[in-house]
């Protein structure tokens, strides 16, 4: 008899824990559309779900904008975040501003954003960044003293010399970023490049370049030149999703360039 009341009350408080781990803490004044799936989760008081969206197991602490289409999963966003139509993020931590363009895939586990206002990370369209990926916009200034945070972690000051960087990170459109890669500030990925897993981007990447090392170096071309220059020209990644679905040849296969006569 005790064994099944026992049972009873672990059952019971599955079912709680079942309930609370789904249930949500909304700011006063944040703007979540009735279409949007929300579980598990924390939203801040400026942050704005858009239609359809879906939202599980995380934490939205900022001006945070969340475009239409898009699944946030696992994610712990601290700063000026704003996300595109249909973007795709799971386990990515955020701490300072960042903006994603449409389409776009952030995938951890271990994918984190490190950004301060002067220095903020920027990634275009349908991008892809694997796991463990850091972007890592700001340094400690060595020509002081100490590098310790002496201001911020024990005089309880603010010093702005702490902190130093190289400015804006850009990454380009059609960028795939491969698992631990390391992104510095102040480099710019050209749009449809690739950066191999575990460099370490510290410059220029070339538009439609193959980048890997520590360093990273420049270690082949995914296209020719000419060819290049006429997919910079179509800039695909900027069409409505009608024309590129109109255009669906393009995609399905290896890349052909006699493809780009028939484009509609």
């Amino acid at each position: 008899m005790q064994s099944t009341h026992m049972f009873r009350i672990d059952k019971l408080l599955a079912t709680f824990n079942r309930r609370l781990r789904k249930a949500n803490i909304f700011g006063v004044t944040s703007r979540v559309d009735a279409s949007a799936q929300v579980s598990g989760s924390v939203i801040g008081n400026a942050t704005t779900l858009s239609a359809h969206t879906t939202v599980n197991n995380s934490v939205l602490n900022g001006q945070i904008l969340i475009g239409a289409h898009s699944i946030v999963g696992d994610c712990r966003f601290n700063g000026d975040v704003s996300c595109g139509e249909h973007c795709r993020l799971s386990e990515v931590e955020v701490f300072g501003p960042l903006e994603i363009g449409r389409y776009s895939s952030l995938w951890g586990p271990g994918l984190s954003v490190h950004s301060i206002p002067e220095a903020p990370v920027a990634i275009g369209n349908f991008c892809s960044i694997g796991r463990g990926t850091t972007f890592q916009t700001f340094g400690h200034n060595h020509r002081k003293l100490s590098t310790y945070f002496m201001g911020k972690n024990f005089f309880n000051e603010r010093w702005p010399n702490e902190k130093t960087s190289k400015g804006e990170t850009r990454v380009g459109h059609d960028v795939w970023i491969g698992a631990h890669a390391v992104i510095l500030g102040g480099v710019n990925i050209g749009t449809g490049a690739v950066v191999a897993a575990n460099s370490v981007v510290t410059g220029e990447v070339p538009p439609y370049a193959i980048v890997a090392g520590a360093p990273a170096r420049v270690i082949g071309r995914r296209f020719e030149e000419n060819v290049v220059d006429q997919l910079l020209q179509l800039e695909w990644w900027t069409w409505p999703e009608e024309k590129i679905r109109e255009n669906k040849f393009l995609f399905e296969g290896e890349f052909d360039e006699t493809l780009l006569h028939k484009v509609k």
